[in-house]
């Protein structure tokens, strides 16, 4: 049975660091597993009620939080930190189980959720990008361990498929799923 990931003491020790930053946080505490900043929530109750897979529900939730959460602070926007990886990773998924053309603009860079606009600034990055980044500054980043577990489609994707795809390619395969997407 696939598991949604269990609530990690290493998030609460990475929110807990970002104490410089003047940045609004919080952190769920709740059996089901959600590690983030919205409270206690039942992603598999979710999931059951709506017949939706656990990813699909505690994606849903996440944005239905994020959402919750601009509003008690009076924004319209939240900022993700969504990739170029992701986003190669989000058209194959899409090509999987099919899709039409508008499944292969990938993630987008603005999209509205009610009054709440969700923009990604970091989608003309790569993931590695982002770790050079990091890794010059000497800033510290939070790996989910769970992203490392196969069973999750996305992370099948992540770790076996794209890296299967790219030996066969010239060039990036994820800067041409990049460019297919825009």
């Amino acid at each position: 049975a696939m598991k949604i990931k269990p609530r990690s003491s290493l998030s609460g020790l990475f929110l807990s660091n970002c104490g410089p930053y003047d940045i609004p946080r919080r952190m769920i505490r709740g059996t089901v597993g959600w590690s983030g900043l919205f409270g206690f929530l039942d992603v598999r109750g979710f999931a059951r009620e709506n017949r939706l897979s656990l990813e699909t529900a505690a994606r849903r939730l996440r944005i239905k939080g994020l959402v919750e959460i601009a509003g008690e602070y009076g924004c319209d926007c939240v900022a993700t930190a969504h990739q170029k990886d992701d986003n190669a990773e989000t058209v194959v998924q899409r090509l999987a189980r099919g899709t039409g053309i508008r499944g292969l603009g990938g993630i987008w860079p603005v999209k509205a959720f009610g009054r709440v606009r969700f923009i990604r600034p970091m989608l003309c990055v790569t993931r590695q990008e982002v770790i050079e980044y990091l890794k010059e500054r000497g800033l510290q980043w939070r790996r989910d361990r769970t992203n490392a577990d196969c069973t999750y489609r996305r992370n099948y994707i992540r770790h076996r498929l794209l890296p299967a795809l790219q030996a066969g390619c010239a060039g990036s395969l994820v800067e041409q799923l990049y460019d297919l997407s825009r």
